[in-house]
């Protein structure tokens, strides 16, 4: 078994075991552990309002020489990162009681939408808002998983009027899609865990062009955020656990509702337009669909 899984094992073997405040350093590493990777001692310290002495004993109780070498491997996990099939034994093993069912596992969803309410920044969401309604464009990034919500908020704005673009491409494909990104425009961007490499690609582009992005993501960790300061950020559990798209698409159902009440009678114009242009083909009273030439399918 790999070193740092073995350390890891450990702890939740012993947690009950730990003195309190270890307990404080196991707990802020299960949850904040991307941080932890760009963070020094005298920082978590500080965070954790605990002595270094304390983190350097709890570096030497897994069996480290000390705090260094303990962010080493640390860092060497971050690069390496959990594969898909350990991340979904991971969020299994975390179920309470073991029992994999929808109860528990829309409870612990439930938990991280709360969270969510306590670490997204209104300032940041009204502002993003004012952004979306006034850009010539609003350019939508988001890859795997995140291209189902990227898409979704392409679909909703566009029926307020609003000229949306979808990039989900990658490698040399996206350069292709950033052509028509202009000055006046504005880009929302869902990128999770830790920068890749299309996403660094993407926002350098966005800061050439002088376009102002809003960021939607789930850790803190500097290269994450050097590209803006405008983020919105919600974990969506713990580093290392199978995560869902509960919380980007609440922050997405949010910034739809937002726009709407930003626009006002333009956004209830532009759905009553598309309600009008639906009777055309639909029959308010009889099911079916009307054809071009008038005929019913």
């Amino acid at each position: 078994m790999d070193r740092f899984y073995e350390s890891f094992a450990r702890i939740q073997q012993n947690y009950d075991s730990l003195p309190r405040q270890q307990k404080k350093i196991a707990d802020y590493l299960q949850d904040h552990f991307d941080e932890v990777v760009f963070s020094s001692i005298t920082k978590l310290a500080l965070v954790l309002k605990i002595s270094e002495a304390t983190i350097v004993r709890f570096a030497q109780s897994l069996g480290y020489s000390g705090f260094p070498e303990l962010k080493a491997e640390l860092s060497r996990y971050y690069k390496i990162y959990l594969n898909p099939a350990e991340r979904m034994q991971r969020y299994i093993g975390e179920i309470k009681d073991g029992k994999v069912n929808y109860a528990n596992i829309t409870r612990k969803e439930i938990e991280y939408l709360e969270e969510s309410t306590a670490t997204v920044n209104e300032t940041i969401f009204h502002d993003a808002v004012e952004h979306i309604c006034k850009a010539a464009r609003v350019h939508i990034f988001g890859m795997g998983p995140n291209e189902s919500i990227a898409n979704y908020l392409c679909y909703r704005l566009n029926r307020f009027r609003i000229q949306t673009h979808q990039i989900s491409a990658s490698g040399r494909n996206l350069f292709e899609k950033v052509l028509g990104i202009n000055s006046g425009d504005f880009a929302v961007v869902f990128a999770f865990y830790k920068p890749s490499i299309d996403y660094q690609r993407f926002m350098e582009t966005l800061k050439e062009k002088g376009v102002e992005a809003l960021l939607i993501t789930d850790t803190l960790v500097p290269p994450m955020l050097g590209y803006t300061d405008r983020v919105l950020y919600a974990k969506r559990g713990p580093f290392g656990l199978f995560h869902s798209t509960i919380v980007p698409m609440a922050i997405c159902n949010a910034i739809v509702i937002g726009v709407a009440e930003e626009l006002g009678d333009s956004a209830v114009a532009a759905l009553k337009e598309l309600s009008e242009i639906r009777k055309k083909y639909y029959h308010p009273e009889i099911p079916g669909i009307k054809s071009f030439n008038g005929e019913w399918l």
